[in-house]
């Protein structure tokens, strides 16, 4: 089975690292165990990104166990495009915005 290649859109990898930060500065093992989830979910986008819902958008969601975060992404030109690291408590699709930017 084929690999995609995953990329991030500049927002996604900005929110990304200022979650990492924002654990790194509380608990150095959470940021740890936060970043290794995400690894490991990306890896599973990666190997098998049909296995969570089409939304409406084009967009997928996967939920990280453990840390209230959902990695929203689609497939673009043959790609996996990370489109958010959205954390639980912010409004619902606020990235939606970020769909026509990239």
């Amino acid at each position: 089975m084929a690999r995609y290649s995953i990329r991030h859109t500049p927002a996604a990898a900005d929110e990304l690292q200022d979650a990492a930060d924002w654990y790194e500065k509380r608990d150095p093992r959470a940021a740890s165990r936060f970043v290794a989830a995400i690894k490991a979910k990306l890896r599973d986008i990666a190997a098998k990104p049909h296995q969570w819902p089409l939304d409406t958008d084009g967009t997928r969601a996967a939920l990280l166990r453990k840390f209230p975060y959902t990695i929203v992404f689609r497939e673009n030109r043959g790609a996996i495009e990370i489109i958010a690291y959205a954390h639980a408590s912010r409004q619902t699709g606020y990235w939606k915005k970020r769909l026509s930017d990239s």
